[in-house]
């Protein structure tokens, strides 16, 4: 073994010399004892050498790690060492310059904050980037000393880690940089994903090294190395911010493990903000990794906490993130209605950035269905992004101009275009310079320039391919192939949507799909192959239709369904293609787009002239040019078949000298645009209008789309499950209501926050209806805009009797003059005995729905609502019923216990410089016993009775009065001393002396009699008086202020009744 050792070691001696002449060296040990390749290092290499820079790390097991260890910790600690400028460093290192902010405040000590939004379709390119940076900043860090880099147990390193390290035989190239890798390369991992990581590792540095093997001599030396492993008693907040750190750094299945301990402490703490980052990492972390499921999870309890705290960023922020999973889940409706609030709760705080943020995501769901935004919220957006100079969301933002033509003339839109590609390449981004190029592209197509166009189709294709990812390859293969679409190179079109259509298996974006099947169906289309393009929408259909999407990109249902009519048409099935146009005519809210205008307007006068409606169908064909896209020129590929359709319609109908002039027209215009096949069929018509026409001949290909379909189902069946998880969770908080308190109010209260938080809802009230009074219990409403709602409009709908959703944007169902609501949901729930419960939610926010999916599940919230409320408000009455004396209504002794040990308590809790006082009256009546037993029990009871209510209106509502028992009563008197106490004791005395005859007379009426009661019977009272205070309150007792109250009662009563006595001592030691 010693040999073995001493053979390696002089091969590492040798390898070190390489790289101080800058030639970078990484190696790889295979080993089933770790020490052995401990002992190796250790033998090889000094610490103490001040040739080079020597770290030696072993992993261990851990779920908390700081990002990429050791290597973010290496830099830093060699910045430290040599004591080097940061900016210059990272400057020298070409670090991407959108992570120089991650490194500098890393490398400061500080946790990095990040202004701009992570580019959904750039977190591959973004991850890719930092691993070079690291890369790079390790080559330039050699410069100033050469650094040896030992990893022992490689196989317990986090993912992230083990992708940087295979990025990194490219980025130490030429540098003084020495990594020694030693691991078990056959460990078995149980996790099925870090079996797949570990094995893609193992197969990597087998293709790229070979792995030395070190054999399976032991070396008992115990390795003196740094270990990863978690530290004992490492507090929530280091916690936390080591997951923070991880997501910063891109490091997501980190900042997961370490976020789910920190999650798991965060009962023990009251930090809130603690607690909005911990939700908000996770949260973060899973939705990067496509987990979207588990980050709604986190972005729900995010939302909760939010809410319950009254934060409204925070609020908008969580509605922000939640609308953000379900883009990424293609449930756009969903999606927008949390947008709406995410913007409506940010357009209540004093906050440009988080309204940035906001209208960034409105933009982001306008971009997905290939739709402008408001002009407005463009603008603002544009500015908000040049306000906090956000350069790689600006790019973003820009690539899109194409969308913007009713805001823009073509010049401005290609001056936005320049820009996003100048910001792009001053950032460094080939990711957004090629979608950036992609849109020069086809703006250069609107102008017809088609040679500037494929120039800049190229550009973006080259870039793609240089990066590799399979559906921003798709992307510029629809696009080269639309160009050679319009200018009718069929074959050149049909070979780039079959390299499009072949990335589909690669990648899992169903909007882009869609776009792609939709694009192969035009070219047959265009290429006269009906039945083809039939097949191909149907499954296009079934992909929409499983998603429930109306819009793809550029496109929309409608155009589908026109197309799919067309081809009908031309395959001689008329019935078919009217069903279909009455189809796109009944969805008016989902407009035909220009092209697609013009198709319409040729199939329904092709129909018109079938039933010798001869001057609509010329109306209408004299009209279709007029809908093509005016701001895009080469929407005229389309004419071919206008001049052909009319053409050959007009000559069949009798008109054989107009159709020949438009056939005539139709090959000039032909020749001008070097269109041989569309020429070919009209020449054909000219000179028999009765030939056939014949289609393109397409390269025949076979799509196989079931196995996408299939994918889609699942997708769906996941959201609906999703949804129903929502639906249940919030009937389960609901039902929680009745476990967490016992107060009504609390409760009504605590099921208006939770349909605040769970529903895109402005107002909330709770009704009650007993017989003609109706009463509104409880309301919550946002701040957005504050409505009254008319009693006399809850009474109509409450006579209605049933749950009804009420759309009031049309103005349909007036309610104010200025009709300020939009939505409203309201729920009459009959609650016998009490009448009708009526829930009442609104929407004031435009751009706020409410569906009856809503309706449904408010529906059934509203009938466990009611129960919970019974329930509860029948157990509160059972336990008044338990601490109230039956006879007087008073207090019992269980009431009175309570009372008093709630004053004890505040007492006890009041403050040094506080003096707290408390007394306690215990009054008993003289002479009951002469009435009880001369009169009967009955009137004695009635006695009782009268006192109780002379009792309650002798004091205020602050003080307590019970029963004690028998003919006996106390007083609790807060924040009252003896003195006081005293005054009130004397008041009731003199009151009841005041009363004597109207006893007397109560007494007389209850017995049906008159009767004379001598002067030493008369009914009146003995009143006892105890005081304590906190300035003793060591020996404050509860059993002693009873002892001494209970005392002076007596000696009052002892020195004649109808007195009051006061111990004199605040308590008795």
């Amino acid at each position: 073994m010693k040999n073995k050792i001493k053979t390696l070691t002089d091969m590492l001696h040798n390898q070190f010399k390489n790289v101080l002449k800058g030639k970078s060296e990484i190696l790889h040990f295979h080993t089933t004892n770790i020490t052995t390749f401990c002992y190796l290092v250790d033998n090889a290499f000094n610490e103490v050498d001040d040739r080079y820079l020597l770290f030696k790390y072993q992993y261990t097991e851990t779920d908390i790690l700081e990002p990429y260890e050791p290597f973010l910790s290496i830099i830093r600690d060699t910045v430290e060492k040599f004591n080097i400028d940061i900016k210059k460093l990272l400057d020298k290192s070409k670090v991407y310059p959108a992570h120089k902010i991650l490194f500098e405040s890393y490398l400061k000590g500080q946790l990095p904050v990040r202004l701009d939004e992570l580019v959904d379709g750039e977190i591959l390119y973004e991850v890719s980037q930092l691993h070079k940076s690291i890369g790079r900043i390790l080559c330039s860090l050699s410069d100033y000393q050469p650094i040896i880099i030992a990893l022992a147990e490689l196989q317990f390193a986090d993912f992230a880690t083990l992708e940087l390290i295979k990025s990194l035989k490219k980025s130490l190239d030429k540098s003084k940089v020495m990594l020694i890798h030693g691991y078990n390369q056959n460990t078995y991992f149980v996790n099925a994903d870090h079996y797949e990581v570990w094995n893609d590792f193992i197969t990597f540095a087998e293709e790229n090294y070979s792995i030395l093997n070190l054999g399976k001599d032991i070396i008992l030396k115990q390795a003196d190395w740094t270990c990863f492993k978690s530290k004992k008693n490492m507090t929530i907040h280091k916690i936390a911010t080591i997951s923070a750190l991880n997501l910063s750094f891109l490091n997501f299945n980190n900042a997961i493990k370490s976020g789910l301990k920190a999650e798991a402490l965060l009962k023990d703490t009251e930090d809130i903000n603690l607690s909005y980052t911990v939700l908000q990492v996770l949260g973060d972390s899973y939705y990067y990794l496509d987990k979207v499921e588990n980050a709604l999870a986190y972005y729900r309890m995010f939302l909760e906490l939010a809410h319950k705290k009254g934060n409204y960023k925070q609020v908008s922020e969580a509605y922000r993130k939640s609308a953000m999973c379900y883009i990424k889940k293609y449930d756009i409706e969903t999606a927008t209605t949390l947008a709406n609030q995410c913007l409506k709760f940010a357009n209540l705080i004093d906050d440009d950035l988080q309204l940035m943020r906001a209208y960034y995501l409105m933009y982001l769901l306008a971009d997905i269905s290939s739709r402008s935004i408001n002009k407005n919220n463009y603008f603002t957006l544009l500015r908000l992004l040049e306000k906090y100079n956000i350069k790689n969301n600006y790019a973003y933002y820009l690539q899109d101009a194409s969308l913007y033509t009713e805001f823009f003339s073509l010049e401005e839109l290609h001056s936005l275009c320049d820009k996003g590609i100048q910001i792009s390449l001053e950032s460094e981004n080939e990711f957004s310079l090629f979608v950036n190029y992609h849109k020069k592209g086809i703006l250069y197509t609107y102008s017809e320039d088609y040679e500037n166009a494929i120039k800049y189709f190229l550009k973006s294709k080259d870039l793609r391919q240089k990066l590799g990812y399979p559906i921003h390859l798709t992307q510029i293969h629809n696009a080269i192939g639309y160009l050679y679409l319009i200018t009718e190179r069929y074959k050149e079109a049909q070979k780039h949507y079959q390299k499009a259509i072949g990335q589909l298996t690669k990648i899992h974006d169903f909007n882009e799909i869609s776009a792609t099947l939709f694009n192969h169906a035009f070219l047959q289309f265009m290429s006269r192959n009906y039945e083809n393009c039939i097949k191909t929408l149907d499954k296009l259909l079934q992909i929409m239709k499983i998603f429930n999407m109306t819009y793809l990109p550029y496109r929309t249902i409608t155009d589908i369904y026109l197309i799919k009519a067309f081809c009908y048409y031309q395959l001689g099935e008329s019935f078919k293609a009217i069903d279909l146009l009455n189809r796109v005519d009944s969805m008016s809210s989902i407009k035909l787009t220009f092209n697609h205008r013009f198709l319409y307007n040729i199939l329904k006068g092709l129909i018109r002239a079938d039933k010798g409606k001869i001057d609509g169908f010329i109306a209408l064909f004299e009209d279709a040019s007029n809908q093509l896209d005016p701001s895009n020129s080469s929407s005229k590929f389309m004419l071919p078949i206008y001049y052909l359709e009319y053409g050959r319609k007009l000559i069949s109908i009798g008109k054989k000298e107009d159709g020949k002039k438009v056939l005539g027209e139709g090959i000039a215009f032909c020749n001008k645009q070097n269109y041989q096949y569309h020429k070919k069929l009209i020449e054909a018509s000219l000179t028999d209008i009765n030939s056939p026409l014949t289609t393109f001949n397409l390269v025949n290909t076979k799509l196989n789309l079931d196995s996408i379909i299939e994918i889609a189902r699942q997708d769906v069946t996941l959201n609906k499950l999703q949804k129903k998880i929502r639906e249940i969770e919030f009937i389960s908080k609901l039902q929680e209501l009745s476990n967490s308190c016992m107060d009504k109010d609390t409760i009504i209260n605590s099921y208006l926050d939770l349909i605040h938080v769970n529903f895109p809802v402005d107002i909330t009230n709770i009704y009650s209806k007993k017989g003609d009074k109706y009463k509104c219990l409880a309301s919550k409403s946002s701040t957005i805009a504050k409505v009254e709602v008319p009693m006399e409009y809850i009474k109509d709908l409450i006579k209605k009797e049933e749950p009804v959703l009420l759309n009031l944007t049309n103005n349909s169902e007036s309610l104010t003059r200025d009709n300020d609501l939009k939505f409203v949901i309201n729920i009459p729930i009959n609650w016998e005995p009490h009448g009708t419960l009526n829930l009442f939610v609104a929407t004031i926010n435009p751009h706020s729905s409410l569906t009856e999916d809503d309706l449904n599940i408010l529906s059934i919230s509203m009938k466990q609502f009611i129960t919970i409320l019974s329930r509860v408000i029948q157990e509160l009455e059972l336990l008044e019923m338990s601490r109230t004396d039956i006879l007087t209504g008073l207090g019992n002794r269980q009431a009175l216990q309570m009372a008093l040990k709630d004053e004890f308590s505040k007492i006890k809790d009041s403050s040094e410089n506080e003096n707290s006082e408390l007394s306690l009256m215990f009054i008993d009546l003289d002479n009951f016993k002469y009435y009880n037993d001369n009169f009967g029990h009955n009137l004695g009871d009635d006695l009782l009775k009268i006192f109780a209510r002379f009792l309650k209106e002798s004091f205020s509502s602050s003080d307590f009065v019970a029963r004690f028992g028998g003919d006996e009563f106390i007083i609790i008197l807060p924040n009252t001393n003896k003195s006081t106490a005293k005054l009130i004791g004397e008041n009731i005395l003199r009151k009841m002396s005041d009363r004597t005859s109207s006893f007397q007379l109560q007494i007389q009426s209850l017995l049906g009699e008159d009767i004379i009661i001598n002067r030493e019977n008369l009914l009146t009272c003995s009143i006892g008086i105890a005081s304590i205070n906190s300035k003793n309150k060591d020996l404050l007792s509860l059993d002693k202020l009873l002892k001494n109250a209970d005392e002076a009662m007596y000696t009052a009563k002892k020195s004649g009744k109808n007195a009051i006595y006061v111990i004199e001592k605040n308590y008795i030691p």
